[in-house]
């Protein structure tokens, strides 16, 4: 399933990244797009950290990333509603959806934030269900180019390193997106 964001979510919101985003904008070399669209906002959970610092030579990028952007750190809270929540998304709901994933559900549905994950055939439905704003990949790549913070070609260039380094993407170049976007 292809969707683009038909409206922004609030500005207020903090944004959590899931491990899919965060991979992507490192393949694809435009992390820095990130913190300039979202400065101040955006929060990685503790085992959304975990989960992709089993990467080789990530631990080292990641807390590069954090530093230099001031990415705020989270601890996915003890609170009981939290923990059955999570424990539910884990077990029961949608067997494909990771402990990351499931995280950044629970933290926010609980606390009114955004979602930056691309996993909709997983986040979808509990998005609708719990009216959670969320962005992909491709609505931040959107964004940033209509905001001029990045160009056409930079948006193909990231389409193609990103897919070089065997993620999916829904689109073959920027035009596709932007014609995507136009249909809506």
């Amino acid at each position: 399933m292809t969707r683009i964001m038909e409206n922004n979510p609030d500005p207020q919101h903090k944004i959590l990244l899931d491990g899919d985003v965060i991979s992507h904008f490192i393949k694809g070399e435009l992390f820095d797009l990130l913190p300039q669209l979202y400065p101040d906002r955006l929060i990685i959970l503790d085992i959304v950290k975990s989960e992709i610092y089993h990467r080789k030579g990530w631990p080292q990028i990641i807390e590069k990333l954090i530093k230099k952007h001031n990415i705020q750190e989270a601890i996915f809270p003890e609170d009981i509603e939290y923990k059955k929540e999570f424990a539910y998304l884990v077990s029961i709901y949608g067997l494909g959806l990771g402990r990351g994933e499931s995280a950044c559900l629970v933290y926010c549905r609980f606390n009114q934030d955004t979602l930056a994950s691309s996993n909709l055939k997983d986040i979808h439905r509990y998005c609708s269900l719990h009216k959670i704003d969320y962005l992909t990949t491709a609505d931040i790549l959107f964004e940033g180019f209509i905001k001029k913070i990045i160009t056409k070609e930079d948006c193909d260039s990231f389409i193609v390193k990103v897919k070089e380094k065997g993620s999916k993407f829904p689109f073959g170049t920027m035009q596709d997106l932007i014609d995507a976007k136009n249909k809506l």
